[in-house]
């Protein structure tokens, strides 16, 4: 009864070894194809899009490596009907490198041992992607607002791939303090000038992250840092202008209270009538210049008094007894009158005789 197991375990063993040697044991959990060598170690891999061209990059290092094995080669493949069509990569101190054109397909990476056993490790390019360091940090202080403006770029602004698809993060602390960080899709970031010291030196740095919409990944390296310092308080100086502005719109609303009070009260007396003046109506004029009934003023006949018009000229007496000068009577003031000025007697003909005798 014992050789059926006998059996089956050296069957077991024959399938292990045979799948070994092959190399093509199927993946683990990870996604990795490996053989019958340990694989205690880890590939920690990255890609960067368009750093020259229309070329991206995949950088992969060792983060941990079996003590017994010390050379590794590093191969980039591409799976084609089961077959791997790979290109070797460059090793750059410790860091192993390879430049490529497409990116959206399935491509593994693959480590050789010294004892020419390989390990792959499936990989999603646009996964892994990192992107370049963002740089040219400018700081500008806003007076009226109490805000800095913190503004930087990134070199992906001018690639097809990562534009506008990046996060920023800002981190700026002040010394001996805590690093604080602000998030945003944008290539510039406010900080208010109330969550700041005052007169104190701060720290600002920029790193970029792939946003998730299409592409993921990791952070960049953090740019190099700018310093900035804080301004004065302004806390005294914004109270004592908004005094004077209360002080000021309290004034004016006074004084236009006031102006209007005086105009509505000196309106009928004094302004209306310097704005306005009453012209006199020459017809009321005259009419008072001939009060009837005492001075008529009739079409032919001019009334000829002492307080009025009187058209025949005073002689003095003659000290020889000589008889005054005949007075005018109506024949006469009427030869005197032009023949257009005898009509009948009305308002308005009088107002003509009298402008006839102011011509005369």
């Amino acid at each position: 009864m014992a050789q059926p197991g006998t059996v089956l375990s050296v069957f077991a063993m024959v399938l292990h070894t045979a799948l070994g040697e092959s190399g093509c044991t199927s993946a683990d959990g990870d996604g990795t194809l490996g053989d019958d060598e340990p694989d205690n170690f880890d590939i920690d891999c990255f890609s960067q899009l368009e750093i020259k061209d229309s070329f991206s990059s995949l950088t992969c290092n060792f983060t941990e490596l079996p003590p017994y094995n010390t050379n590794y080669t590093l191969s980039l493949c591409t799976k084609e009907d089961n077959n791997y069509a790979c290109s070797n990569m460059k090793k750059q101190e410790d860091v192993f490198f390879l430049q490529f054109i497409d990116i959206l397909s399935n491509r593994v990476v693959c480590v050789y041992s010294e004892m020419k056993r390989r390990v792959c490790r499936s990989l999603v390019i646009t996964d892994i992607v990192k992107p370049e360091v963002p740089f040219a940090i400018n700081i500008t202080y806003e007076r009226e607002a109490n805000e800095y403006l913190i503004r930087y770029c990134t070199p992906h602004s001018r690639k097809k791939y990562l534009k506008d698809k990046l996060v920023h993060q800002v981190a700026y602390w002040q010394k001996e303090g805590t690093w604080k960080t602000i998030e945003s899709p944008y290539l510039q970031v406010k900080l208010l000038g109330k969550n700041l010291e005052h007169e104190a030196s701060y720290e600002v740095k920029v790193r970029s992250q792939p946003n998730g919409d299409y592409f993921k990944g990791t952070w960049s390296e953090w740019s190099a840092s700018k310093s900035f310092r804080t301004a004065r308080e302004q806390h005294s100086t914004e109270s004592y202008s908004s005094v004077v502005m209360v002080i000021l719109s309290i004034l004016g609303f006074m004084l236009s209270v006031a102006m209007i009070a005086l105009i509505v009260v000196f309106w009928e007396n004094r302004i209306k009538p310097a704005v306005w003046p009453n012209l006199p109506d020459h017809k009321k004029t005259l009419e008072q210049l001939c009060k009837k009934p005492k001075n008529v003023c009739h079409g032919n006949r001019v009334p000829l008094h002492n307080d009025g018009f009187n058209l025949s000229p005073t002689y003095p007496l003659d000290p020889s007894g000589q008889p005054h000068p005949e007075p005018l009577n109506d024949d006469t003031v009427s030869r005197m009158l032009p023949n257009s000025d005898m009509r009948s007697p009305n308002n308005e003909e009088a107002y003509v005789t009298m402008s006839n005798f102011y011509k005369i």
